[in-house]
C-alpha cells in the first residue's frame, strides 16, 4: 500500500476544484467501481481493516408507499451492519491506515491515535486501530455523548476526555501535542476521511448497476435521489465527489442524479453555512450531527451546486416517524441522525412535481447507526406522536408484512438472493 502525496498534502485554498482535485485520486482507489486501482488501499478496507460492503435493499411496495409517494423504487442501504453500526468506519479507517502507512515510511511505528467525534467516528478509529496492531485510542467528546456510545468506547477500551462542546472536542485534539508515533484522525475536515465516505456512493451505483442492465431502471436518464444524512459533511462531500467521478466517467447522467443532504431540526449548519451563515447552536437530540461549524474541506465540495441538488432540514416529527420505519424494517433502533436519510427522503417526496412521463423516481436512503439511547427513541417517538397515538396512524400496522428484497453483491460477480429483513 503506498500513500497518495496529492491526497496526503493540506491545500490552502479550500475551492470546490482543489478540493475534488485532492479527494478524486484517493477515492477513485478505493472505488469498486474502479477495475483495476493502482494500490492495495482498497483491499486493505475491505479486508484487513473489517469494513463492510453493506447491502442495498429494495424497500416493498407497501412501505414505498407511506415513506415515499410517488417513489417507483426505495432502497435502502443498510451502514448499520458495519462492525460499529456506523458508515464512520469507512473513513476512520483511511485515516489510520495511510497515517500508519506514513509513519512506516518515516522509519516509526504508529503507537497511538487521537481523534475528536460524538461517538461512532472514535469507534470506527479504535476499530480501525485495533486491526493494525495500534494500542492506544483517545477520543476527545462532549459532556453530552450518549450513555450507549460512551459505553461502546470504553467496551474498545478508548480513553475518553470530555469537553462543552463538541467544537471544543476537535479544536483541542487538532491543538494536541502529537509527537513520533501518533497521530490525529479528524472526524470529517479531512481528504482521507472524505475518500473513505466516498465508497458508499460506489458501492450504491454498483449495485444499481444489475437493475439497469436487466432494464427495471436508466442511470443516465432515470430521476435518482439519493440522501446523505450532514453534519460535519464527511460523508456528504465524500460522496459528492465520487457521485462527479461516475457522472465525468459516463456511468451516471450529469443532471439526473441528485444528491441531498439532510440535517435535523434546529442543526441545519450545512444549509446555514452554504448561505454564509453558522449555526449558533445545534439540536441535542440529533447528537451524531451536533455540530455547528462543518469542515472547510467539506464546505468547499457541499457549496457548489454541481457537487449536490441542496441541504435541507427535517422535523423531529419526520425523524420520529423515519426511526419508527426503520426500527420496523431493521428489527432494531437507529439513531436519530441515523435516520436523517430515510427522513428526507419522506418529505421531499411531498414536495416534488409529478416525474416526467417515460421516466422513473428513484429514491436511495442510508440506514447508520444503532448506538441510540431509549431517552432518545423515547423522544422522537413523542415527536412523532407515536406514544399516544396508534401506530397505524402514519402505517405502522404493517410490520409482519414488511419485507425488502436485496439487490446487493457482496463481491461480484456473486448475486445475493432472497428475501432480507
Amino acid at each position: 500500500m503506498r500513500t497518495l502525496e496529492k491526497v496526503m498534502q493540506p491545500t490552502e485554498a479550500f475551492t470546490a476544484s482543489a478540493v475534488y482535485a485532492a479527494v478524486q485520486p484517493l477515492a477513485h482507489e478505493l472505488s469498486v467501481m474502479t477495475p483495476n486501482p493502482e494500490t492495495n488501499l482498497r483491499e486493505e478496507l475491505y479486508g484487513t481493516l473489517g469494513v463492510r460492503r453493506t447491502p442495498l435493499n429494495e424497500a416493498g411496495q407497501y412501505t414505498r408507499n407511506r415513506a415515499t409517494p410517488g417513489a417507483d423504487l426505495l432502497f435502502v442501504k443498510g451502514e448499520h451492519m458495519q462492525p460499529v453500526a456506523s458508515f464512520k468506519i469507512r473513513g476512520a479507517s483511511v485515516g489510520v491506515a495511510l497515517a500508519a502507512y506514513d509513519a512506516f515510511e518515516a522509519g516509526t511505528r504508529l503507537e497511538w491515535v487521537e481523534t475528536a467525534s460524538a461517538g461512532n467516528h472514535a469507534q470506527g478509529v479504535a476499530h480501525a486501530a485495533g486491526a493494525v496492531g495500534i494500542s492506544e485510542v483517545i477520543t476527545h467528546t462532549f459532556n453530552g455523548i450518549s450513555q450507549p456510545k460512551e459505553t461502546a468506547l470504553k467496551r474498545q477500551k478508548v480513553t475518553v476526555v470530555k469537553h462543552p462542546t463538541l467544537e471544543r472536542s476537535v479544536k483541542v485534539a487538532q491543538e494536541a501535542d502529537h509527537r513520533p508515533g501518533s497521530a490525529y484522525i479528524p472526524p470529517y475536515d479531512s481528504y482521507d476521511v472524505m475518500a473513505g465516505q466516498s465508497t458508499v456512493a460506489s458501492e450504491i451505483v454498483a449495485d444499481l448497476l444489475p437493475l439497469a442492465e436487466a432494464g427495471h431502471l436508466d442511470l443516465l436518464r432515470d430521476e435518482i435521489h439519493i440522501f446523505a444524512a450532514g453534519g460535519g459533511g464527511g460523508l456528504s462531500s465524500g460522496m459528492a465527489v465520487e457521485l462527479l467521478n461516475l457522472k465525468y466517467a459516463g456511468v451516471l447522467g450529469k443532471d439526473n442524479v441528485k444528491l441531498w443532504v439532510v440535517q435535523g431540526e434546529n442543526s441545519n449548519a450545512i444549509e446555514l453555512a452554504r448561505e454564509g451563515k453558522q449555526l449558533e447552536r445545534a439540536n441535542p437530540w440529533y447528537d451524531g450531527s451536533r455540530v455547528t461549524q462543518p469542515g472547510k474541506r467539506n464546505m468547499a465540495i457541499l457549496k457548489s451546486d454541481r457537487a449536490i441538488a441542496g441541504a435541507f432540514e427535517v422535523s423531529e416529527r419526520i425523524t420520529g416517524e423515519a426511526m419508527e420505519i426503520l426500527r420496523i424494517l431493521h428489527h432494531r433502533d437507529i439513531e436519530s441522525t441515523g435516520a436523517l436519510s430515510m427522513a428526507g427522503a419522506m418529505q421531499l417526496a411531498t414536495k416534488l412535481p409529478p416525474v416526467e412521463e417515460g421516466r422513473k423516481r428513484i429514491f436511495v436512503t442510508i440506514t447508520s447507526g444503532a448506538n441510540v439511547s431509549h431517552e432518545t427513541v423515547a423522544h422522537f417517538r413523542h415527536a412523532a406522536g407515536l406514544d399516544v397515538v396508534p401506530p397505524s396512524h402514519i402505517g405502522f400496522d404493517y410490520a409482519k408484512h414488511i419485507r425488502m428484497q436485496s439487490v446487493s453483491r457482496p463481491e461480484p460477480p456473486e448475486v445475493r438472493k432472497g428475501l432480507w429483513g
